[in-house]
């Protein structure tokens, strides 16, 4: 997955923009996601079965972004996401329009919709 934001969300949580690939880890029978090299930032469900991103691979702790959408088997680009405004406990969530987080298979789609050839290599 890539997670994108031209939005506040990036402002307060830089480091969770970027690639994230399957972990060995689960949560309620679904793949963890987490930034290669980088232990501390988690794309995977939560309690309330919804997708989050996280500073922690355990299914129960709380989340730093959310979306909203409750029993999806995988992120939804066109469904908007909330990002914890507050400091500490009992802060409130707000929209970030801006932010996306997108498959693989969507990634490639948008660059051959923009002339890209993923067939070709880069060096």
């Amino acid at each position: 997955y890539m997670v994108y934001s031209a939005g506040l969300s990036i402002k307060k949580y830089p480091d969770f923009i970027g690639f994230y690939s399957k972990t060995k880890y689960h949560c309620y029978d679904y793949p963890v996601y987490g930034k290669p090299n980088q232990n501390r930032t988690f794309l995977r469900l939560n309690s309330e079965k919804q997708w989050t991103l996280t500073r922690t691979e355990i299914c129960q702790r709380g989340s730093v972004m959310n979306q909203h959408l409750k029993g999806s088997p995988f992120p939804i680009t066109s469904h908007p996401w909330q990002y914890y405004k507050g400091s500490t406990v009992g802060g409130t969530y707000e929209d970030d329009d801006e932010m996306m987080v997108y498959s693989a298979d969507e990634i490639e789609v948008k660059q051959n919709d923009n002339g890209v050839d993923s067939s070709d290599a880069i060096d």
